[in-house]
This record gives C-alpha cells, structure tokens and sequence, in this order.
C-alpha cells in the first residue's frame, strides 16, 4: 500500500507531474545482505497506462507493466515519457 499511500498525495496537483520510484538494491530477508537480483521500480503520471499492480515490491513489481528492464532502459522510458527522446520511424 506503500504506492498507494504516495500516489494519493499526488492527485491533487494541478499540472502534470511523472514519479519514478526505484530500490538501488535487494536484500532478501534470507540472505540479510545485497544480492544482484532485480529491484522493483514504478512510475507513476496522469498520461501514463496504469497496470494492476498495487504493492511496491520485488514480486509485484516483476508482474507490471514495465516487465523485467535494464538500468538503461529505465532511463530511456523515463525521458521518452518527459517527450526528450528524438522520435525515430515514421
């Protein structure tokens, strides 16, 4: 609900604004230290396509919209979102 809680103070401002939340880690209980696994990550904006994920964490996020990304292309989406991207094709 941690989402949730963050997204709902973000409603009411008046212009368009895009969240990026993102781990620089994981550290599975298990283990009790880093790992290399993947680390869950959201974006949030009023243009952006909501998918049905409702908790912010490594399994849920994993499910999402986004899929499984590399570093790079967290980037990249972020700044095609912002419209900073050069659009290529036709």
């Amino acid at each position: 609900m941690l989402l949730g809680l963050v997204f709902e103070k973000l409603k009411d401002i008046d212009e368009e604004v895009i969240v990026a939340l993102a781990a620089d880690h994981s550290t599975p209980c298990e283990r009790r230290e880093h790992s290399g696994e993947p680390v869950p990550v959201a974006i949030w904006g009023e243009s952006i396509i909501r998918d049905k994920i409702e908790l912010y964490d490594e399994i849920e996020c994993s499910a999402g919209g986004l899929g499984r990304i590399k570093e790079n292309d967290f980037n990249r989406i972020l700044l095609d979102y912002l419209e900073l991207t050069k659009k290529e094709g036709n």
